[in-house]
């Protein structure tokens, strides 16, 4: 029976039959009930009239009385049959569960886990399937362990594979550093010069060049330079059997003649010539660095004087590295101590350079 808003055909129907049953035994004892309704008094049709009504009504709460009777029965019904056939279905599918085996990936487990849990409250509100509440909660358990495993070991795996990766890529980045490294260290290397120079000033170089130089055999030192007149920092590679202070000095002192006004052609020896030969006013000079071990060598010292007296005559200088030492060497020839070198130097070349009648001297501005 559908719900209309208005009085439908069924209503109609219903009313008419009901109206007809009550009026039919009042029909069938009054005979002749048309000339009996003519023979009565004109009030009688209206008393028909309204009874007509009353009946109508009644029979219209009749019957909406017996719809709402036969719907609640129906739905009643209705709802015993779903009910009867959801706890066979749900049982169906929680016997289907609780005897089958999980698939033992990830996401058929969290399937299966949401399933199970829904089924657990299904069961719970319901008094026919909560016998199904244990093995369900137990079955969920297992579910969960499973599932737990799983992830462990995914995340094992991931880790595993991060890790790899992550190698993989601190090597590459361990490579390209070397590669790096190897480039900037070439660099610095071909800017330095190593190939021409033994001696670095330190103040005049970076940290990372003043490593190399240590990586290449460079040793750092202090020595009283004879041209700056202070102590300074340098970074040295000695040559064959050359002290760090013999070659210091033999490198100080050519600075100093090079910035010299006259001096030229400057020259230092490793044979048996003197250290440092250069020429001033056309006139060839000579300076040797001596440290103290010529002095131990009786023959080979007295050979030496003899050859730089010999050969440059009174042009020729000992630079004494130590000062105790000085009045040892000055018996030999003229000697200074590195921090007077160069006011004996200009002794040297005055030396050889004497005043000339009515002039000034001849000599060279060697101060810087």
């Amino acid at each position: 029976m559908g719900k209309n808003n208005g009085i439908g055909t069924e209503e109609i129907i219903f009313i008419i039959v009901i109206i007809g049953i009550v009026l039919f035994p009042v029909y069938t004892k009054i005979k002749n009930f048309e000339n009996y309704l003519s023979s009565t008094n004109i009030w009688i049709y209206p008393l028909v009239i309204l009874i007509f009504i009353i009946l109508w009504f009644v029979s219209y709460i009749l019957f909406i009385f017996i719809k709402d009777s036969y719907k609640k029965i129906h739905d009643r019904i209705a709802h015993k049959h779903d009910k009867a056939r959801f706890i066979q279905t749900e049982t169906a599918e929680i016997e289907n569960i609780l005897s089958g085996v999980f698939v033992t990936d990830e996401q058929n487990l969290t399937g299966d886990i949401e399933r199970l849990r829904s089924k657990v409250g299904i069961c719970k509100s319901s008094k026919e399937l909560v016998s199904f509440v244990p093995e369900l909660r137990k079955q969920l358990k297992t579910a969960k362990k499973l599932l737990e495993e799983l992830q462990v070991k995914r995340i094992i795996e991931e880790l595993k594979e991060e890790t790899k990766q992550a190698k993989k890529e601190f090597e590459e980045a361990q490579r390209q550093k070397e590669i790096d490294t190897r480039r900037e260290k070439e660099r610095i290397e071909g800017e330095l010069k190593m190939y021409e120079n033994d001696i670095y000033i330190k103040k005049n170089l970076t940290k990372k060049q003043i490593e190399i130089l240590k990586e290449n055999g460079y040793k750092q030192i202090n020595e009283y330079c004879v041209f700056e007149r202070k102590i300074i920092t340098i970074l040295i590679k000695t040559e064959l059997n050359h002290s760090p202070t013999h070659e210091f000095l033999v490198w100080s002192a050519k600075r100093l003649l090079e910035e010299t006004e006259g001096v030229y052609n400057i020259q230092d020896h490793l044979t048996r010539n003197a250290d440092i030969t250069f020429n001033f006013r056309n006139r060839k000079f000579a300076l040797e660095i001596e440290l103290g071990s010529l002095l131990r060598k009786k023959k080979q010292c007295a050979e030496k004087v003899k050859y730089l007296t010999e050969k440059f005559k009174n042009k020729w200088m000992f630079i004494v590295s130590n000062k105790n030492l000085l009045q040892d060497y000055k018996k030999l020839g003229f000697a200074t101590p590195r921090n007077r070198v160069c006011e004996n130097l200009q002794k040297l070349l005055q030396n050889a350079h004497p005043r000339k009648a009515g002039g000034k001297p001849i000599l060279p501005s060697i101060e810087k």
